[in-house]
């Protein structure tokens, strides 16, 4: 497939690649991503780890959710706020406590004794649209995930999780965009296995 030239279509394009996925592709490639993930330095040293519940076909890190209860880590899930446009964090200690949010994704009560900083964070697990080889990513285009970066999470260790045709030449980054600290896919790792950036 000819690579856009933009990235308003590299977004749709790409979208429409991964909803047109079945099922069972996801399935399996998830199961796959989330095994490398576990094996990972940075997720292996995490106590608290970030994750997001799928949508769209994203990557289904549930698995991963429930082995992370497993052995103990903390699973933190970002609640959506649109009005303000920001993402707050909580942690979540089991999957049916989670209800319905913002676009219809699967999110955690606001209960306040269960918020956590950012700075708790020791790894964000990031979903998107397409990801390149320098760890920058391209996004829904609601900036939820930039704006949370370049404020509250800023600094914070992160790895994409995306398939492997998500990872393109270049996603059109520009010069206040944050490269992420490593992509995972079915087929591993693309970028640093340490936490400095690429």
């Amino acid at each position: 497939m000819t690579m856009p030239s933009t990235k308003k279509e590299l977004r749709r394009q790409w979208l429409r690649r991964r909803e047109a996925l079945s099922s069972e592709a996801v399935a399996a490639r998830s199961l796959q991503i989330c095994d490398h993930i576990q094996e990972h330095p940075l997720y292996r040293k995490a106590h608290q780890v970030l994750f997001t519940m799928p949508h769209r076909n994203e990557v289904d890190l549930r698995p991963l959710m429930k082995a992370a209860w497993r052995e103990g880590k903390g699973v933190i899930l970002p609640r959506t706020s649109v009005g303000e446009r920001t993402m707050h964090l909580f942690r979540v200690m089991k999957m049916e406590e989670l209800i319905p949010g913002a676009y219809g994704i699967m999110e955690p009560p606001d209960v306040p004794e269960r918020e956590v900083s950012a700075e708790d964070v020791d790894v964000a697990l990031v979903p998107g649209v397409a990801f390149d080889r320098c760890g920058y990513r391209l996004g829904y285009g609601g900036g939820y995930f930039d704006r949370f970066f370049a404020g509250p999470g800023k600094g914070m260790v992160t790895l994409g999780v995306a398939f492997a045709f998500q990872v393109v030449t270049t996603v059109y980054p520009q010069a206040h965009d944050i490269p992420l600290n490593g992509v995972i896919t079915e087929e591993g790792t693309v970028g640093s296995a340490s936490n400095s950036l690429f």
